[in-house]
């Protein structure tokens, strides 16, 4: 059993029997860390922006096509 870090807390091995128990203390981390404090706040920040950055995409390319619509309009007459 390993701990938060990595460590290696405890090994047992199930040679002998087909289930081995092994008894251990993991020491609780604090909430020091980012990702412990704010969760998946930067995935969902970062799919908030993804939209944010397609709606603008598709409003800037509507536009740019009701812009040489009214052009072609315009030079037909």
């Amino acid at each position: 059993m390993s701990d938060a870090n990595g460590r290696v807390r405890i090994e047992a091995h199930s040679a002998d029997a087909p289930v081995v128990s092994a008894l251990t203390t993991v020491p609780a981390r604090s909430a020091d860390r980012p990702y412990t404090r704010f969760g998946d706040w930067f995935a969902w920040a970062c799919a908030l922006l993804l939209l944010l950055a397609l709606a603008s995409l598709v409003r800037t390319r509507s536009a740019a096509g009701a812009g040489r619509s009214a052009f072609r309009a315009a030079s037909h007459r």
